[in-house]
């Protein structure tokens, strides 16, 4: 088995090495999309506009009581 892929992929032989090669990237896998920027950009936009909504719903309800 070759460093670097999974046992599956090593038993194929031609499937693509898991690693990715290139710039400042040194050991992160590239099948994960947690290590994508954009993915963690939206992630955390997302995290945080549900807390402001969830936020201003509970300022309408306290307001209208």
């Amino acid at each position: 088995m070759q460093q670097g892929r999974t046992p599956g992929a090593a038993a194929r032989g031609d499937a693509p090495p898991l690693l990715r090669p290139h710039g400042l990237v040194h050991g992160r896998y590239a099948a994960a999309p947690a290590f994508d920027r954009t993915a963690l950009m939206a992630a955390s936009l997302g995290a945080a506009f549900g807390t402001g909504l969830l936020a201003l719903i509970g300022l309408a309800a306290r307001a209208a009581l």
